[in-house]
């Protein structure tokens, strides 16, 4: 029984009967139950029941989503709220005075006392258009904040594996063992670089672990664990990778922790790096954003990329801000990312 009423709910035919019953209903309320009089009264009063219930359904339905879509409910519910009554109540009303007006001339051939009949119109109107205006913006404002919330978990979700992805993919066999092939030959090349290498090399790995349990990191923190980054894969590359970092943070900035180390690994591990054409990388601001750009010069052998770690930076991103991070891909790479604030 319960699975045909869902079947019967969930179509077409379901939808029909249940507006026709509704349709019944209203025409009964509103004919002080007269509508079973006659068959002329029961048809004319159920097709007037109906015409208006699917005028309201439809009409109230499309303003509804439109103004959803203009005004969002969680940043400014007070103008939602002011918009939705009066867009709703305007609507309703005019759409009822067309209704009973064409259903008055179809009947009776006209309107015989236009003032009071206006009136009485008017009222019936405004009561029926507060009602569903109320309902409809009650409805819309519970589906957007439930929906906001739902959203929200999801992006805290992603935020979470994305911090356990960093971590493993930082402490990886194969970061260890570049790492370990370099330090080996700078012990007996340079044993000073090596002590700065094996020093930096630490401070990489307590940058990552200290970052576990933190959503935002000041935009100068980050930098500087950039720069020590960088400091390792340009003693590995030596002058064929070049990273500038052509800006200087603020006060109250903040970015998502390891931005700039993923896009500079994303840039080495999928361009060609060499002697006579060097990697070149820049990191500065563009506007409100933060810039990182390099030329394009794939490796012929580099592997498909699947795009995870720049899907990952912007499901963060969308956690704090609505600002998206731009991505745009022509004869350079070109990552932007927005400057965070701790006001969230």
């Amino acid at each position: 029984m319960s699975n045909f009423l869902s079947k019967l709910l969930g179509s077409w035919w379901g939808h029909m009967i249940l507006a026709l019953i509704a349709s019944v209903l209203a025409a009964y309320y509103f004919t002080d139950g007269r509508v079973f009089s006659s068959a002329r009264v029961f048809v004319f009063a159920t097709l007037w029941s109906a015409t208006i219930w699917l005028t309201q359904w439809f009409g109230n339905g499309y303003l509804t989503n439109f103004l959803d879509k203009k005004v969002s409910w969680i940043e400014k519910p007070l103008l939602r709220l002011i918009l939705g009554i009066v867009v709703l109540s305007t609507y309703s009303s005019l759409a009822i005075l067309v209704v009973c007006g064409a259903f008055e001339i179809m009947i009776n051939g006209g309107i015989d006392d236009l003032s009071n009949w206006a009136i009485q119109t008017i009222v019936l109107a405004v009561k029926i258009s507060l009602l569903i205006a109320g309902i409809l913006t009650a409805v819309g404002f519970f589906k957007n904040w439930k929906n906001k919330e739902t959203e929200a978990e999801r992006l805290k979700a992603e935020m979470m594996t994305y911090k356990y992805e960093s971590l493993r993919s930082q402490i990886n066999p194969h970061f260890l063992f570049n790492s370990f092939n370099v330090l080996s030959e700078l012990v007996y090349e340079n044993p000073d670089l090596a002590v700065q290498f094996i020093a930096k090399l630490s401070n990489v790995y307590r940058y990552v672990l200290d970052s576990r349990n933190v959503e935002l990191v000041p935009l100068q923190e980050e930098l500087d664990f950039a720069k020590t980054f960088v400091f390792l894969m340009e003693i590995r590359f030596g002058n064929s990778l070049e990273v500038n970092f052509n800006l200087e943070a603020k006060k109250d900035e903040y970015v998502v922790p390891m931005s700039f180390q993923l896009l500079i690994e994303n840039a080495v591990k999928h361009n060609e790096i060499g002697k006579n054409k060097p990697l070149i990388v820049n990191v500065s601001r563009s506007g409100e954003m933060l810039e990182i750009r390099n030329r394009i010069r794939l490796k012929s052998s580099a592997e498909e990329s699947k795009g995870i770690g720049l899907e990952n930076i912007q499901s963060r991103y969308a956690y704090f801000t609505d600002i998206p991070v731009e991505i745009i891909q022509d004869e350079e790479f070109i990552v932007r990312i927005p400057v965070l604030t701790k006001s969230r």
